[in-house]
């Protein structure tokens, strides 16, 4: 199929926007009309093969090249883009329904300095992709929830200094509350020349601090974790063919900083120790004898639960007056109890809870990362 370029079809915006990314720059789009040789309703999206009919047009000698500049009063204006062919439907130009349209943007020459010499933007632009410099990192904010294990207390005297354990007046530790934080994400691309890749499998924290453009951003240890980079295999060929269909690489990456770390705090507490080399069901009995004594508190397996019942019911036998006989109570514990680094219940910490301590878990390994264009 051939195409005909109409020229007395040709739309141009009514309006001139400003570029805010760079001074004194001005855009605006241009839509140019070509009608097939023959009729064919698209409105559905009908193809050939797969591929769109408009597919025919790309390099079609009536479409101006990218760095085309117009004539007379917009001299200063040149083709930036081809941003688009598209089929046009019934619905979307009436009368013009199979014919394409192709979208142009068109832009003013950046301004230069006053001595009469280009702009570093301008001499970035005439650089080939990989000799640029990293141009688009952005930081931008997101808020997470996380486990409240920790915090900083508010007293009559203000604010703790220090980080405290989520409890109760009584020292109680309080689990299974979230809290919200705020962390960051930081973007940028990276174009590369050479054969260098940056690829990882799955994402890494930093095992050590980590200095980012020079030392504008720096990230303390295990506070950052670099996301495997997106790759694309790309093309270049610039104006005067200097480099025609050169190869170059983009690297995508992706670093989420958490001042929190990435590692979270889990209670040592559980309802199941290690006894006599065994792993077994925590159980908790109270024996409680007439004398204005407090009652004595255990834990301990079942079968040590079951003797001191035994030793208890001997004991009351015993015993004819019914107000001096001891009353024992025990059951499984429901609840976690403080377990110590070797497995065994921590009866310190059972009595203490500030003596209770944390385990540190994270999904993902540490190790050095290795990043391109900082």
């Amino acid at each position: 199929m051939s195409w005909s370029y109409i020229s007395e079809l040709d739309e141009y915006d009514k309006e001139v926007t400003k570029d805010t990314s760079t001074t004194d720059r001005f855009t605006f789009k241009r839509y140019m009309y070509f009608k097939p040789d023959q009729y064919e309703d698209w409105s559905v999206g009908k193809s050939i093969s797969g591929i769109p009919y408009t597919a025919e047009l790309v390099g079609n000698p009536n479409i101006p090249s990218a760095g085309t500049y117009l004539t007379g009063s917009l001299s200063s204006f040149y083709v930036n883009d081809i941003s688009s062919i598209k089929n046009l439907s019934e619905e979307e130009h009436g009368n013009h329904c199979s014919y394409a349209v192709v979208t142009i943007e068109y832009e003013n020459t950046p301004s230069k300095s006053n001595d009469g010499s280009s702009s570093s933007s301008q001499d970035n632009d005439a650089k080939p992709p990989w000799q640029k410099e990293v141009d688009d990192f952005q930081i931008t904010n997101q808020e997470i929830e996380i486990p409240f294990t920790e915090g900083y207390e508010m007293t009559g005297q203000g604010q703790t200094n220090d980080l405290v354990t989520i409890a109760t007046t009584a020292g109680q530790p309080l689990y299974g509350f979230t809290k919200s934080i705020w962390i960051q994400r930081m973007t940028w691309t990276f174009y590369s020349h050479s054969s260098t890749s940056y690829s990882i499998n799955a994402p890494i924290i930093n095992s050590s601090q980590v200095s980012l453009f020079g030392g504008k951003i720096i990230i303390p240890a295990r506070e950052g974790l670099l996301l495997p980079p997106s790759y694309k295999k790309l093309y270049y060929t610039d104006k005067k063919n200097n480099y025609k269909n050169e190869v170059y690489h983009s690297w995508s990456f992706e670093i989420v900083r958490n001042p929190m770390g990435f590692y979270t705090p889990i209670l040592n507490a559980g309802t199941k120790a290690i006894i006599n080399g065994n792993l077994v069901d925590i159980c908790s009995w109270y024996t409680y004898t007439p004398n204005g004594n407090p009652p004595e508190k255990n834990l301990g397996d079942f079968s040590a639960m079951m003797a001191a019942k035994k030793e208890v019911d001997a004991y009351n036998k015993s015993i004819t007056d019914e107000t001096l006989k001891k009353v024992w109570s025990g059951d499984f514990v429901q609840g976690p109890i403080p377990i110590t680094m070797n497995g065994g219940i921590d009866t310190s910490a059972v009595e203490d809870p500030d003596l209770t301590y944390l385990r540190s878990f994270t999904s993902y390994k540490e190790g050095t990362w290795n990043l391109g264009g900082v």
